[in-house]
Parts: C-alpha cells; structure tokens; sequence
C-alpha cells in the first residue's frame, strides 16, 4: 500500500510578507502596521507498493491525479499526538516513477494552501441573545428564592495555537432588529440592522469580514 516517506512544508511558519519601502532621506524602511505569511505549499513524496498485483502499480496514481480536478479540500497530517489541518489544493503534477523498484512505485506531490495556518480540531459553541434575570420579590418570604438567572450572551473559545483566534459566527434568527456582535478582548463590533426571519441563518467570518445570508454573499 501506500508508504509516506517524507513530508515537506509542514513544519514551522511560512515567510513573512513584508512590505520594503525605504524612507527617501532616512535609515531603514517605513513600518509596516501587520506581516503577513506566504502560501504553504507541503510536498508529500513516498512509495506505493504491491508485489502481488503489477497491474495495480499503473492504476494507483489515478489516486493521486483524481485530486487535480477538485477545488479545496480538507489536507490533515498526524505526527504522534500532534495533528492538523489546512484547506489545499493541488499545486504540481504528480511525480509516479513505476520502474523505483520491483513492485514499487515512487511518487511526489505539491499541494498548495492559500491560508497557511494549520488548524486544530474545530471548537463549536452556542448561547442565547443576552437576556435579564429576574430578581428577588418584595416582599421577601420565607423560605427565601431567588429568581431566574440572566444571559450574558457571551461564548468562550480557548486557543491554544499561536495565531490569533478568527471565528466564524452563525446567528439564527428570527430578530426583529438585527444583532450586534461584540469582541471582549478587542473591542471589535459587527452590527448588522436588517431583521432575520425565523429559519434564516447569518454566518460572519470574523477574520475575512464576510458576512453570507442563507449561503449567499
């Protein structure tokens, strides 16, 4: 079957982008507010083998070469406890040498992700829209009772990477008014005005800044 033996691309950050403007009548560059990271291109190579079957060695790269058609898909690698995902596509042709060795085909692949983050396990969580709670009664009775407690309409993710946290957020309606979204760390605001009928779903995307209706942009 097939046998992965080396993996390249993976490990550690891309290179920053990084805007070179000199300063005209001073030292060094003008600062620059964000750097930003290249593409990661991961270029699997291994061997496929199958003593048994000469026939197969042929047929196995239409494995390889099926992915050529396909637009973004899920690329997840697994080292030990440690795994991650990006979204990639494929970014060369695909290298089959069937003549490596006697049943045994060589192969290499380059597969190109626009966002070069690796990501975890996805991380999902819900609340309601802030509501009040309900206080004490007066006069207060014996045995005493508190109310109903209040929404403070927050959710918590942890992140432990080391990139900043970009979630996508998904508001069912039906909201008469809109909703506002509020970042606690940064102080960032989404508001959208327009009324969300019952059914009807918006998703933003905290770090691209789409914001998709039903699906439509």
């Amino acid at each position: 079957g097939w046998q992965l033996q080396s993996v390249e691309g993976w490990w550690g950050a891309t290179d920053p982008r990084l805007d070179n403007e000199a300063r005209e009548w001073g030292h060094g560059d003008f600062g620059q507010a964000e750097a930003f990271q290249d593409a990661r291109f991961v270029t699997l190579s291994g061997v496929f083998q199958c003593r048994a079957d000469p026939d197969a060695i042929l047929a196995a790269d239409g494995v390889l070469t099926a992915l050529l058609n396909r637009e973004e898909f899920p690329l997840s690698i697994a080292c030990g406890s440690r795994s991650g995902t990006v979204m990639a596509r494929m970014a060369s042709r695909v290298s089959w040498d069937p003549d490596h060795a006697p049943g045994a085909a060589q192969f290499e692949v380059t597969f190109k992700a626009d966002d070069p983050r690796i990501y975890g396990v996805t991380q999902t969580a819900s609340t309601g829209v802030p509501t009040p709670g309900v206080g004490v009664a007066d006069p207060v009775l014996d045995p005493f009772q508190e109310g109903a407690p209040g929404n403070l309409g927050r959710v918590a993710i942890v992140n432990g990477g080391n990139a900043p946290t970009e979630p996508t957020v998904t508001v069912t309606g039906g909201l008469s008014g809109g909703f506002e979204l509020l970042c606690i760390e940064t102080g960032r605001v989404v508001r959208v005005t327009r009324p969300i009928p019952d059914g009807s779903q918006i998703s933003i995307a905290m770090g691209s800044g789409e914001i998709w209706i039903d699906g439509q942009s």
